[in-house]
């Protein structure tokens, strides 16, 4: 081997072993590369076509409720310790919580008229509440369902401006998600109760009854965000049916309806794809409000019953970045339409290295799957 030769080889092992040391190096670091931390915050959308950020500056707020008057806005999340309800005047642009720092409280629906709010809390409980930052995903906060952080959740009732809340449910349960029948005596709600029976409940206002099962005549179904038609006759939802199918248009989450009572399950024929979730009735009983992402993320949709085409709701002006997503429309009497917009916290260069990596690992399944 001339000298020459042995000069070539030695360098192409060099630029080899180089670059084995790149690839592996750069492996290492996606893999260790920490998920961004999701942040979400809470938006008006104003007839006059104006969109204004509604909650705080700080911290993470989401699955909000508007007001049937379109006045204000309720919602939960914190910047730190437990989450809380609050409230933003749309008129002053006065933001404030009305539940206490001491208890976790999430998941607020007004009335149908406006006097009252239902949320979810654990203050009935001795444990102390998990911290919104203890939580992998704040806009997400469900405490673990086994182990030490296993916590519990009941349903109460306070005014719209907060005050005085009153238990209406009891136990060792989750009682999630309640909404107001438009009548205001009833609540629909999703329960861990009696979960081979049914996912939805129902239960008295005033709380003096045993909360019952809303019976599903179908394979059994996962469901969530209840939300009464306006005559109150059904109940919409979203979930996914449960079920040895394979993975399909059966088992992803696609929103629903039912009899108030009970009875057959029957799915929206236009969601034939993506993920949809939150439904919210019009108020006017005209639509469906929700947020699905059939067009790659989650955009804001609405559905006529009459028959009509759906439409993407584009809320104008909002400045954000480009990953985010928007969840949750609510609409009042006056067309305020709520909403959360929900993105990755963290420095464009952090987004795009845990991006490359989901994409990776993504490649990874692929290959063993194949």
């Amino acid at each position: 081997m001339t000298e020459k030769s042995h000069k070539a080889r030695s360098t192409r092992g060099r630029i080899v072993r180089t670059g084995v040391v790149v690839l592996l190096s750069t492996a290492l670091a996606l893999w260790l590369v920490e998920p961004p931390r999701m942040r979400a915050e809470v938006y008006a959308w104003f007839p006059d076509g104006t969109t204004r950020r509604v909650s705080p500056d700080a911290g993470t707020y989401y699955q909000s409720c508007v007001h049937p008057a379109g006045t204000s806005v309720v919602f939960g999340g914190a910047e730190t310790g437990p989450p809380r309800i609050w409230r933003a005047d749309l008129g002053t642009g006065q933001v404030a919580p009305i539940t206490p720092p001491d208890s976790a409280a999430f998941l607020a629906t007004y009335s149908w008229d406006g006097a009252s709010i239902v949320f979810s809390s654990d203050r009935a409980f001795d444990k102390p509440s998990i911290a919104v930052q203890d939580t992998p995903d704040p806009r997400l906060y469900r405490p673990a369902t086994t182990g030490e952080h296993l916590r519990f959740f009941n349903l109460f009732v306070a005014p719209d401006a907060g005050g005085d809340a009153r238990q209406v449910t009891r136990g060792r349960f989750r009682d999630l998600r309640a909404t107001f029948a438009p009548d205001g005596a009833r609540l629909a709600f999703v329960s861990t109760r009696e979960r081979r029976v049914s996912p939805l409940f129902t239960v008295d206002v005033a709380g003096e009854e045993t909360p019952r099962a809303i019976p599903f005549d179908c394979d059994a179904w996962n469901a969530y965000r209840p939300w009464y038609t306006a005559d109150g006759s059904e109940l919409y939802f979203f979930g996914e049916r449960e079920s040895t199918e394979p993975t399909g248009a059966a088992s992803r989450k696609r929103i629903a309806h039912l009899p108030v009572a009970g009875g057959a399950v029957e799915t929206v024929a236009w969601d034939d794809r993506g993920k949809s979730q939150g439904p919210f009735l019009d108020p006017s009983g005209a639509s469906l409000l929700f947020h699905t992402d059939r067009t790659g993320r989650s955009e804001l949709w609405e559905l006529p019953f009459d028959g009509g085409e759906a439409r993407m709701l584009v809320p104008p002006g909002l400045d954000l970045p480009d990953d985010r997503e928007l969840m949750h429309p609510t609409r009042a009497r006056n067309g305020v339409i709520t909403f959360d917009a929900s993105y990755a916290d963290g420095s464009a260069l952090h987004r795009a290295l845990w991006a490359l990596r989901a994409r990776l690992a993504s490649w990874m399944r692929r290959l063993r799957g194949a």
